[in-house]
């Protein structure tokens, strides 16, 4: 078990990423605003405002931590699933507050 970030600006390649995981403790957390990879990331125009990446940071030590504990796939989904949670509130709040759409637009979706 692992965290794999993937950064998705396309929906049919996030649908492909969701139909592969079946089976798995898989959460993905993203954002709903067409915006959010260029604040992410910046543009030749405009310096980034990473949020997803900081909130992954904030999060690793933890999960890795925890691996060692899990007994079987239901504890291991809970796990995910807090994970992924506590990651969304960390995009949250260093999303950059603009009209307040990008950081309400982050979400954790189960496959």
């Amino acid at each position: 078990m692992s965290i794999t970030i993937h950064m998705v600006t396309d929906r049919a390649v996030l649908d492909r990423l969701i139909a592969n995981c079946h089976g798995q403790a898989v959460r993905i957390v993203h954002d709903g605003v067409t915006y959010g990879i260029y604040q992410e990331f910046g543009t030749y125009k405009m310096r980034a405002h990473p949020f997803m990446v900081p909130a992954a940071d904030a999060v690793v030590d933890e999960f890795m931590a925890g691996l060692g504990d899990l007994k079987n796939l239901e504890q291991a989904d809970a796990f995910v699933d807090k994970t992924a949670h506590d990651l969304a509130g960390y995009a949250q709040y260093y999303a950059p507050v603009d009209t307040g759409a990008l950081r309400a637009s982050i979400k954790v979706s189960e496959v």
